[in-house]
């Protein structure tokens, strides 16, 4: 796993100082990464809120104020597309002018997000292939999953 945090190292290299607003989409993660703080994460936002999703409708009063120069990256505590309208707030963020970063193992995405996306210019798109289950949850690992584009 040496070349993961190489990768990482390439990114913060490609873009110094640049400011970037993560958005945490949903509390709660059904990918488990063994490194990840989400169960932390979940417990704290419990006592805040019982919403399990972020409103668009709050992404995109709280985006409004966020100065364009300002990147946005959807990765967080969770995998981004567990929120249902996960692609609705990466086209808003997008059409607003910010510079927009993707992580994500896919989970949740279907063929109408692909669609969708593909048709946007991404600052970084960086997809969490499955491991040997040493870093994700064993449960998803060497499960068949297939994304067509006709969902």
């Amino acid at each position: 796993m040496t070349a993961y945090p190489t990768t990482l190292q390439n990114l913060r290299a490609a873009d110094p100082g640049s400011k970037v607003l993560e958005i945490t989409t949903t509390t709660g993660c059904i990918v488990r990464c063994s490194y990840c703080s989400q169960d932390k994460f979940a417990d704290r936002q419990r006592l805040v809120s019982q919403a399990k999703h972020l409103g668009v409708q709050d992404f995109k009063q709280c985006l409004s104020r966020v100065p364009r120069a300002t990147g946005i990256s959807f990765a967080g505590y969770s995998e981004p597309w567990l929120h249902p309208h996960c692609s609705t707030m990466v086209e808003h963020a997008y059409a607003r002018g910010h510079d927009v970063r993707i992580f994500t193992t896919l989970v949740g995405m279907n063929g109408t997000d692909v669609r969708r996306l593909q048709v946007l210019r991404f600052k970084t798109f960086v997809v969490h292939v499955p491991d040997d289950g040493t870093y994700m949850n064993s449960r998803l690992v060497g499960k068949t999953t297939s994304m067509s584009c006709a969902d």
